[in-house]
């Protein structure tokens, strides 16, 4: 196994133990800055959020969100999430579908190419 895949392992399974939170306001950095830049990155940080909002953020005592916020789309969460994200600019970015192999594609890349904080590679990865 290559040692990218491997650092992939790492990140998934220390990400799991994160706060959802901190991974959210993360993921939300990391989507601000590809908003027209790379859709397929905007994409992949976008999945893993929203299985940090759908599926994490409720088990959380620290959950700030009403059980009506957290059914809306992460993005209209995210300005919530962090002050940088405005809703007029970074709302009028797209994302696409991925499938599993090219969610972990993008995680692949992001890792080989340093694009974020190890942090936010754990946030990033850990949707696997």
């Amino acid at each position: 196994m290559n040692k990218i895949v491997i650092q992939f392992s790492i990140y998934a399974s220390e990400g799991k133990n994160m706060d959802a939170m901190e991974a959210l306001r993360l993921l939300t950095k990391a989507y601000i800055k590809e908003c027209g830049i790379s859709l397929s990155m905007r994409t992949a940080l976008h999945h893993a959020g929203e299985v940090w909002l759908f599926e994490q953020l409720p088990k959380q005592s620290n959950n700030p969100f009403t059980d009506e916020q957290i059914q809306q789309p992460l993005t209209e969460i995210m300005p919530l999430i962090c002050d940088e994200y405005k809703p007029d600019y970074h709302g009028q970015w797209d994302i696409g579908i991925l499938d599993a192999k090219e969610l972990k594609r993008c995680c692949l890349l992001a890792i080989k190419g340093e694009w974020y904080d190890k942090p936010t590679l754990r946030a990033l990865c850990s949707w696997y």
